[in-house]
């Protein structure tokens, strides 16, 4: 009798590890088929919970200094953890170690960071690829289930192919960003414009709203170029690029257009308050500039969808137009398309 039940111990074990490796390897399948990080870590908190029955889930990205969350299950949403910073917490050290961190007693570990009452043990497992440190996988439990070794066994057979899918998603993202992304000043190029720009104006017809443009170059960047060179130029253009950052609503588009020429698509912006904005920017530019130096005023064009345009190429030419007028006025100043009319 000890025998069979040995045996049949050894059956059960073998089919609970056949049944865990199939789930592991379905896991890894459906996250190789991503390129975005969200949907990666949505994906396996929800196969976690589903095939093993955890309550508790977290996956964190790592952001410079910071663990920012990608995806949870489970916990209450007014104690959700959204950032860590790597110098706090049982997910900081994790990181700082590059180790497994499991805590059987949170009551007994000082770092640890209750996002549940309820939570009395935690399993965090760091996402590396090769010695890159991408994330954390958390896995949290309350008195209803005790995490064991096993757990810890799992979790890190799935870090593996998790930080995998991760870092290819990181370095999609990084391509993807090179193809869109001025290089200089980090805005978009000019190619992500024009087909914003286009788009944005078929919205606004379809939907009778305004889209106002703004188009502005740096009064004097040549001379302030061949005074204090090319690196300060450069330094100048991302100057001026990290104010319009400042400035701008997280749905408007901000490009640069060509040399020192830049342009800015407001969605849903009347003519009164493109103008405010196109002043404000102009305003700020001037910001600690030294006296009497070149390339820190504007000549700034403004136009408007469609008291000044049919069409996304008609607002081109009429913001475009407007600032050729501030330049031909003396620079330095906000003209609007209507005025050049």
């Amino acid at each position: 009798i000890s025998a069979s039940l040995h045996r049949a111990s050894l059956y059960a074990e073998t089919q609970e590890n056949l049944r865990v490796l199939s789930i592991i390897q379905n896991i890894s399948r459906t996250i190789a088929s991503s390129l975005e990080k969200e949907k990666i870590a949505n994906q396996v908190v929800t196969a976690l919970k589903e095939a093993f029955g955890y309550t508790h889930i977290s996956i964190y990205y790592l952001e410079e200094d910071y663990l920012q969350l990608a995806a949870e299950m489970g916990y209450p949403k007014e104690m959700v953890i959204e950032k860590i910073h790597i110098s706090q917490g049982v997910s900081g050290r994790a990181i700082r170690t590059k180790t497994v961190q499991f805590i059987e007693d949170t009551t007994q570990e000082d770092m640890f960071l209750r996002a549940d009452h309820a939570i009395t043990s935690e399993i965090c497992v760091p996402l590396l690829k090769d010695d890159l440190v991408l994330g954390t996988l958390n896995i949290e439990a309350n008195h209803s289930r005790k995490l064991t070794q096993m757990d810890v066994n799992l979790l890190t057979a799935i870090a593996s192919p998790l930080a995998i899918a991760i870092d290819n998603a990181r370095l999609h993202e990084q391509i993807k960003k090179m193809a869109t992304t001025d290089a200089v000043t980090g805005l978009s190029n000019r190619h992500v414009f024009e087909e914003t720009l286009a788009a944005e104006v078929e919205r606004a017809q379809r939907l009778g709203m305004n889209v106002s443009l703004i188009i502005f170059d740096i009064d004097g960047f040549k001379e302030f170029n061949d005074s204090y060179g090319h690196p300060a130029g450069d330094a100048r253009l991302k100057g001026m690029a990290d104010i319009i950052k400042n400035n701008l609503r997280k749905y408007d588009i901000a490009a640069r257009y060509g040399g020192d020429e830049f342009a800015i698509i407001l969605s849903n912006s009347n003519e009164k308050n493109a103008l405010n904005f196109a002043k404000r920017l102009h305003e700020a530019a001037q910001i600690g500039a030294p006296k009497d130096s070149a390339g820190y005023t504007l000549s700034m064009g403004v136009a408007t969808f469609p008291q000044d345009a049919a069409n996304h190429n008609e607002l081109l030419i009429a913001a475009d137009h407007a600032a050729m007028r501030a330049k031909h006025l003396g620079k330095n100043r906000v003209q609007r398309a209507s005025d050049t009319r």
